[in-house]
């Protein structure tokens, strides 16, 4: 259509500059695989067999990275990217699919650091992770490419734009694209594309470059993540609308019995590299890189996997809901209905049978983002719906920029550390949703889970306790240093472990539902510990019968020195405030008991000036 402005060359440019944009800002560089995790995992066969040649050990390309931050350089305990083999070598846990898809951007990385004075041929400088980098972005372009002709023969080009602009920058297929780009996610949805595209093509007008195209495609994609073989319902029930359609298919593949042939060789010959590698590395051509986790299919979390603020697929890319809305769609025009029936379905119930199913390291649920290929199609039915009526379609804009400014922004707020997504509870995401600068408060519910309250609405009702710890307690270890105020302060040691300041039932304590306990007290480290959730911390306890109710712990250490009040920050040898808001629950029986406390696990804590109150 002469000056059609929404055909893939505008996609592709303004995506391009909002990735150049995003790239430039963030400067994932510095971090992406270096960082270690996943996105390690996935490159380190490449200088293992290029410049360190330990693939059968790994030991040196995986320390090697550390020269690129200020971590102390460590191999991997159990459990970690690097599990030992019976004949005690380290293996990569992650299969070598996305390190064969980079393969080509590495070389070009290799030559430009071997040629250059100014970067060195490691491996992990920067012309290897900017080459890499480069190379997803290619890859999703030609994925997008292969979406883009396939939703233009089911609709026209403008309806194909929006539904890719949205599923790109209206999605949390964004993040493992620019933030997270050398994870596996944006490589499979490119794969998706490709194998659902080659599938329209072959069975509109069978050829074997499609056929060889498609098996290509569903064995990268099992290769990549081996629970992707549902892959394979696309090729094999694509256009499966009727029993004339099957017949016609049984003739078709009994004509063309070479090339189904030619497809499993294909596939078949897309995992030997993986076997190979196994084999070389833990002499067996099977290897469990994976042997203390595992699926709970009996227990399944669907519904957390789809809604909770911890990841959930919906809550951090709400604009999928039109795609499962526009399944209906798929009753009328069926050649996607049961690709679309068999795999999508499958795929979550398997991606939320992990026993991490909130899936660490990213912002919204990994698994899902190479779905969202699938899943364009019955979100262009639901994009031709609302584009049916004015209203809708006005409608429709409003979702759409809502969807991408909501993903931008929220990618925006993970980058600088106000949003942490894996580990959000509802009274977290809810202080962070639309902030723009890190809270206290923020902190505070990301460890007790409690939204904390305006203290401008409440009022002080009584002060419960009151220590200061300048009176002499043999029952005590005070100490005259560190102090921060007066003359003496308590002492924690792990091996006393608890030091506790209030306690008694609810009715002897002069409480009632639905007030709040204030709960505060300055404190010191010598030393900051890792993990958090493991570190010092101060604690409000509500038992009932001898079993806890509730329990309210606040972490300490991210407390001290900490004026930007990031959740990973904080500073030993500082004193600092420490403070939560705690409610009484509205079902609190008088008999019901509280503790106040604080809990010293591997280092010495320090306390001083603690206060305890009660308002309403």
């Amino acid at each position: 259509m002469p000056g059609n402005i929404f055909n893939f060359r505008s996609l592709a440019i303004l995506l391009l500059i909002v990735f150049v944009g995003a790239s430039v800002y963030l400067q994932r560089w510095n971090q992406s695989i270096v960082r270690g995790g996943d996105q390690w995992g996935y490159y380190g066969y490449l200088p293992a067999v290029f410049i360190y040649h330990d693939l059968d050990d790994i030991s040196d390309s995986y320390m090697a990275r550390f020269e690129y931050h200020d971590v102390q350089p460590l191999l991997p305990g159990p459990g970690g990217a690097l599990p030992i083999a019976e004949n005690g070598h380290r293996v990569i846990k992650y299969t070598c699919g996305v390190a064969i898809l980079q393969l080509p951007f590495f070389l070009v990385g290799h030559v430009w650091a071997t040629v250059s004075s100014a970067y060195p041929a490691d491996g992990f400088s920067f012309p290897y992770i900017f080459s890499v980098l480069l190379g997803n972005l290619v890859y999703l372009f030609l994925g997008l490419y292969a979406l883009f002709r396939l939703l233009t023969a089911i609709a026209n080009e403008k309806m194909a734009f929006w539904v890719l602009l949205v599923v790109v920058l209206g999605t949390h297929l964004f993040n493992y694209t620019v933030y997270r780009g050398a994870m596996s996610h944006s490589y499979l949805f490119s794969l998706y594309g490709g194998l659902m595209y080659a599938t329209y093509r072959f069975y509109e007008q069978p050829g074997r470059k499609w056929i060889i195209l498609a098996a290509a495609c569903a064995g990268m994609i099992t290769l990549i993540r081996p629970v992707e073989i549902l892959c394979l319902a696309i090729p094999l029930t694509y256009g499966l609308v009727s029993w004339e359609a099957a017949r016609d298919r049984v003739k078709l593949w009994s004509k063309h019995w070479f090339w189904l042939l030619l497809a499993a060789g294909i596939f078949i010959l897309c995992g030997t590299p993986q076997l190979l590698y196994w084999k070389y590395a833990s002499g067996h051509w099977l290897f469990d890189g994976y042997p203390n986790e595992g699926f709970n299919f009996a227990d399944p979390e669907i519904v957390a996997g789809l809604f909770s603020t911890q990841n959930g697929w919906l809550r951090y890319s709400p604009i999928m809901v039109l795609s499962l809305l526009g399944c209906v769609g798929l009753l009328w025009r069926r050649k996607w209905l049961w690709p679309v029936l068999l795999i999508v379905p499958l795929h979550i119930y398997i991606a939320y049978s992990w026993w991490n199913w909130y899936y660490i390291n990213g912002l919204g649920s990994r698994p899902m983002a190479e779905m969202h290929a699938l899943l364009a199609v019955p979100l262009l039915y639901s994009f031709i719906y609302l584009n049916r009526w004015r209203v809708s379609r006005y409608l429709l804009v409003v979702l759409t920029a809502g969807a991408i400014g909501l993903q931008l922004f929220q990618n925006w707020q993970n980058s600088q550390g106000i949003l942490f997504s894996e580990m959000a509870n509802p009274a977290y995401y809810r202080s962070v949703l639309w902030n723009t600068d890190r809270t206290y408060d923020a902190m505070v519910a990301f460890d007790t889970k409690v939204l904390q309250p305006d203290s401008l609405d409440l009022q002080l009702q009584q002060r419960l306790t009151q220590v200061n710890f300048e009176q002499a307690d043999s029952t005590l270890d005070l100490v005259s240093e560190p102090v921060y105020k007066g003359l003496q302060a308590l002492r924690v040691t792990p091996q006393k472990k608890y030091g506790e300041f209030l306690s008694g039932t609810i009715s002897d304590l002069g409480l009632s539902a639905e007030q709040w306990l204030r709960v505060e007290a300055w404190c010191y480290k010598e030393r900051k510990e890792f993990p958090w959730y493991q570190a010092a911390a101060l604690v409000v306890e509500l038992s009932r019968e001898g079993e806890i109710i509730h329990y309210y712990r606040l972490s300490i250490d991210n407390k001290l020195h900490n004026p930007e009040y990031s959740l990973w920050a904080g500073k030993a040898g500082y004193w600092g405030w420490v403070r939560q808001w705690v409610p009484i629950p509205e079902a609190v029986q008088p008999s019901d008991y509280l503790k106040v406390y604080v809990m010293a696990e591997q280092e010495l804590l320090y306390v001083d000036e603690v206060s305890i109150e009660s308002w309403e």
